[in-house]
């Protein structure tokens, strides 16, 4: 087959990075659809690292354990340049995928040519593994760009000669590699594979070519200097706390896992891959059928002509680069496999080089015919790369995007919901219902802060609440959209909360389950009810407040700018029993900025003067400090009955207060404190349980 002229090769270069752009950029917002748990421990240190801690390893105390520190710098530093979200924070993995495209090209055109550095490229632009790796949000993103530039640069120091004494260009090269070698260390611990195939061909060049390996001992030897230098701080932090190395908690533990290990990395490249959602379609292998014939032909060849030093190389490279794989157990997990994609396709496409030449051959067929088989093995060759474009995009934006296992991995709840929110929530009054809004695990991620990192704009006047037991009705009760991160969310409202989405109108938002998101307005009957609290909720301060007990005027001003403007007990004859729930439904209209933890109590008092209540519940379900001047906020409180109880009234007392201190806000009249609760209408208690 005759050599690619140099116009051509650029014209293809230049087409395959725009169609692996594409399929790596293009529904990025869509596949993957949200922050899987990796991906948002991932961003819990890049937000450390924005609080000023620079670290080797960094834990947040999930399965996966330390994880090695560079890309946390790098990926606020890019993020700080283009801005951060679903799509900003995906954005740096796209980019070092088509770094380590272009690495890849080069190291592969410097060793083999222009014909298998094209194949090679093609592979790894149409693949769906390389796909999937180039959007996700994880420091594995970056090894195999880390692989493919010391390679580059390696190579290229070993293979240029210096054009003269003063030529410094060859070990100005090498000293990159070697710069690049050291910070592998730092990006995954998967990097020691890099110096280790560097080591391997160094003894190789020493053992079959002498001569060579002696004109290049200097540059080689300055070159891993520059290594060593650069790794000292990982090797003492990894040596100091031994667990907080991947290297060497996995090396340490070789022996058991070994065998089955060497399985799962096979099985992971060729017929049953990594199943977790979040690294891969679950089950696929990294190769398909013509990627694997592709891949074991340019193996066997590699070996074949192993006595030559590129081929050699190849060789080298795919075995240290699938080393990190086999040594540690539970795989296939292809996270550790994303350092050896440059070396696999690498090798890929020098088999698939290999099967063009011995087809288009000069020898098999007469002039004719050799140029019909090289014309219609182009075609074949560009057709595969069709195919493999269309079933990648068909395999990612259908079938992986819409699997249920990947929807939960990722929250595709609030996922699906970002976008729409940086485009409208700063017109439209926006509540976020969630059951998921106060967590006591600092390992535990709430909604709320979930949401922030996927949301482009930090700022936006986002209400939530968890709506099981509260309702936002936004700006007086004007026109709001309410979105609910699980399923049909008006279902799991109390009759009392959910009356007020009675007439609301559901919205499609493509992703999420229907009856996700509704828009909302009642401020007519909001206005009409809370006018009636005038007459129908009656209301005193309590008898140990400055100036005594008396009736309150509702509405009536609490501290910490919230108002306390009506509530609702079942009916004034209504009779209660021991193990009986009270309902106690209380409106609140925020008039500005609240205080953060904010805690609404209900008391059941015997004794309006009593210290103990009999019963009671501390709860307050809306995120009080995310809402604005003028939002309604109804708060659904249950309060247990215990038994028994004597017969009688007894008195309701609520109040607000504040978390972790404790502390009361006061009952404002005329802006002067008149104690911290006010007391709501009597309820009667009978003697016994109910009847049945």
């Amino acid at each position: 087959m005759k050599p690619i002229k140099p116009r051509i090769e650029k014209a293809l270069f230049v087409f395959i990075m725009l169609c692996a752009v594409g399929l790596r950029v293009i529904g990025l917002l869509d596949a993957p659809p949200g922050f899987s748990d990796y991906e948002l421990s991932e961003l819990r240190i890049t937000n450390r690292v924005r609080a000023g801690q620079v670290t080797v390893f960094y834990d947040v105390g999930d399965e996966e354990g330390a994880r090695e520190g560079f890309y946390y710098p790098v990926l606020v530093v890019f993020t700080g340049l283009i801005g951060d979200g679903l799509y900003g924070y995906r954005l740096l993995g796209v980019f070092a995928g088509a770094l380590t495209m272009a690495f890849t090209y080069g190291f592969a055109r410097r060793l083999f040519g222009p014909s298998v550095a094209l194949l090679a490229l093609g592979g790894m632009a149409v693949s769906y593994w390389p796909v999937h790796t180039a959007r996700m949000v994880s420091r594995e993103t970056l090894a195999p760009l880390f692989a493919a530039a010391a390679g580059y640069y390696l190579v290229r120091g070993l293979t240029l000669r210096p054009t003269g004494p003063g030529d410094q260009m060859p070990a100005i090269r090498m000293t990159a590699g070697g710069i690049l070698m050291g910070m592998a260390l730092y990006v995954h611990w998967t990097g020691i594979a890099i110096l280790t195939g560097f080591l391997l061909f160094g003894v190789y060049l020493g053992l079959r070519y002498p001569r060579i390996a002696y004109r290049q001992s200097g540059a080689v030897g300055f070159a891993l200097l520059t290594t060593f230098i650069i790794a000292v701080p990982f090797s003492v932090s990894a040596l100091r706390a031994r667990d907080a190395s991947a290297l060497v908690y996995y090396v340490s533990r070789l022996p058991g896992a070994l065998p089955d290990s060497i399985a799962a990395t096979l099985g992971g490249l060729f017929w049953q891959g990594d199943m977790n959602p979040a690294h891969n379609l679950p089950g696929s292998p990294i190769f398909g059928l013509v990627g694997a014939f592709a891949f074991l032909v340019g193996l066997a060849v590699a070996v074949r002509y192993v006595r030559k030093p590129r081929y050699a190389l190849a060789a080298i490279m795919v075995f240290v680069a699938l080393l990190p794989h086999a040594i540690a157990p539970g795989g296939p997990d292809f996270t550790r496999l994303t350092i050896a994609l440059p070396a696999l396709y690498l090798v890929a496409g020098l088999g698939m080089d290999y099967v063009i030449q011995f087809l288009t051959r000069s020898d098999r067929w007469s002039g004719a015919r050799t140029n019909l088989t090289a014309a219609g093995v182009f075609a074949i060759v560009a057709a595969l790369f069709i195919a493999g474009a269309g079933l990648t995009w068909h395999k990612m934006q259908v079938i992986w995007a819409g699997r249920e296992d990947v929807f939960v991995a990722y929250r595709a709840n609030l996922g699906r919901l970002a976008p729409s929110l940086d485009a409208t929530a700063r017109t439209i009054p926006t509540t976020i219902c969630s059951p998921s809004l106060t967590v006591y695990d600092p390992k535990v991620l709430s909604d709320r802060e979930i949401l922030r990192f996927m949301l482009h704009q930090d700022d936006l006047p986002l209400r939530y609440a968890d709506c099981r037991n509260s309702l936002v009705l936004a700006d007086g009760g004007k026109s709001q959209r309410i979105a609910f991160t699980y399923t049909d969310g008006p279902a799991l409202l109390p009759a009392e909360l959910g009356v007020w989405l009675g007439d609301a109108k559901p919205l499609d938002f493509p992703g999420l389950p229907p009856r996700s998101v509704f828009e909302v307005g009642v401020e007519t009957p909001l206005h009409d009810l809370l006018g009636s609290f005038i007459t129908t909720a009656p209301a005193g301060f309590a008898p140990e407040s400055p100036g005594g007990p008396g009736p309150v005027q509702l509405p009536v001003r609490f501290g910490g700018n919230v108002t306390f403007v009506g509530y609702q007990i079942g009916s004034e004859e209504e009779v209660y029993h021991p193990g009986d729930t009270i309902p106690v439904i209380t409106y609140w209209r925020v008039d500005g900025q609240a205080p953060s933890g904010l805690r609404l109590f209900v008391h059941v008092l015997s004794d309006p003067q009593g210290t103990a209540p009999i019963a009671q519940n501390d709860q307050l379900s809306p995120i009080v400090d995310t809402l604005l001047p003028d939002d309604i906020f109804v708060q659904y409180s249950l309060v247990y009955l215990p038994r028994p109880m004597l017969e009688g009234d007894y008195d309701i007392s609520i109040g607000l207060y504040t978390v972790p201190d404790g502390e009361r806000l006061s009952v404002l009249d005329n802006e002067q404190p008149r104690g911290d609760h006010l007391f709501l209408r009597q309820i009667y208690i009978a003697d016994g349980d109910k009847e049945q």
